[in-house]
């Protein structure tokens, strides 16, 4: 995991603003349905958890929550039973979770493009304020930050085209125009480090994604309920229904 982890390293000059960027975790629609009551963001962490080998500490996550420690003031034994039970729901959730099917969603805006090089079509996917383009997606927990970067991203924003699709993309990009696209990824952790770096000057343990669905759509679009751009779906990651309609636009 060094090698990509110093690779890394590099982005420590970019400043992930939210303002700009709105991530959002949570669960993809194929989440087992044991873990219906973890949220996304405990997903996420849970995750990060398994793939490092890091103990958690539930008892300071749930300690810290708003409802412990209202639970506390109005009735202290009341409070000692939802620790209980939230502890007990964590390390369930931690020990059952399967990371080969154990998909999250991030959904941010980007800028993106449709452009022309030597009579071949692109959609070049920008992400403001990254460094050389290049995006962490970061969340955290109480005091402990995790820095998401994905795998082979840079075969994702500069996706090759046919000449039949930038025609139909340029109704909705002008050639050469930048325009504000949603981007929903869903994706599955790979590998995570168990110590931390600095990214931004913020201590960030770094966990490595693999793509599963990369969706790019209109934000503002009112001519059809689907108002997806572009999308490519995982063959790992595809319903059978899905599969079946890809080999037959193949033609296999």
């Amino acid at each position: 995991m060094s090698m990509w982890l110093n690779h890394y390293k590099a982005y420590s000059g970019f400043i992930f603003v939210f303002c700009m960027l709105f991530i959002v975790f949570s669960f993809s629609a194929t989440a087992h349905a044991q873990r219906k009551n973890i949220s996304g963001q405990e997903a996420g962490v849970l995750t990060f958890y398994r793939l490092s080998g890091l103990t958690p500490d539930f008892t300071s996550w749930i300690t810290a929550t708003k409802k412990y420690n209202s639970l506390k003031t109005l009735d202290p034994v009341e409070a000692d039973n939802y620790l209980h039970e939230e502890q007990l729901r964590l390390q369930y959730a931690l020990g059952t979770i399967d990371l080969e099917n154990n998909y999250l969603d991030i959904q941010t805006d980007v800028m993106a493009a449709l452009i022309e090089k030597e009579g071949k079509y692109f959609i070049k996917v920008l992400f403001p304020g990254s460094t050389n383009n290049e995006p962490y997606f970061p969340y955290n927990v109480h005091d402990m930050w995790v820095a998401v970067i994905m795998k082979d991203i840079e075969k994702f924003t500069l996706i090759p085209v046919s000449h039949e699709q930038a025609v139909r993309l340029q109704g909705y990009l002008p050639e050469g125009m930048e325009k504000a696209l949603k981007l929903d990824i869903v994706f599955r952790g790979i590998s995570a480090q168990n110590q931390p770096i600095k990214v931004d000057n913020v201590d960030q343990y770094i966990m490595l994604g693999e793509i599963a669905r990369w969706s790019l759509s209109m934000q503002d679009f009112h001519q059809s309920q689907n108002d997806t751009l572009w999308e490519f779906i995982a063959p790992s990651y595809r319903t059978e229904e899905e599969d079946d309609l890809i080999q037959l636009l193949e033609g296999r």
